[in-house]
């Protein structure tokens, strides 16, 4: 059996020192929280659902960031979390160019 983690999970890291935390502690995934923070909450202190220091945007660049940064640490990436609903085509496609 194998092990991710979802980073929301994780709100008080960073995106690498979270690969290299759940790398560190045996973790084989890592599910990345992909959604856009809202700038009303930046300057608040992190938390799960808020503003989580470990969400990457649904952009193309931040999709290669989580990449690398999964394939750096020897993560798989099994699923996104992001949060988008089915009838929303154009985020559905952003989350989608974000997964390629």
């Amino acid at each position: 059996m194998k092990f991710g983690v979802f980073t929301v999970m994780l709100p008080d890291l960073s995106p690498d020192e979270a690969v290299q935390a759940l790398a560190d502690t045996g973790y084989d995934g890592v599910e990345w929280r992909v959604t856009r923070v809202p700038d009303t909450v930046r300057d608040q202190a992190p938390s799960f659902w808020g503003n989580n220091l470990c969400t990457l945007a649904p952009t193309v660049q931040e999709g290669e960031r989580a990449r690398n940064l999964a394939a750096q640490a020897g993560l798989a990436i099994p699923n996104l979390g992001t949060y988008i609903n089915v009838g929303d085509l154009p985020a559905v496609e952003e989350a989608m160019a974000f997964a390629r």
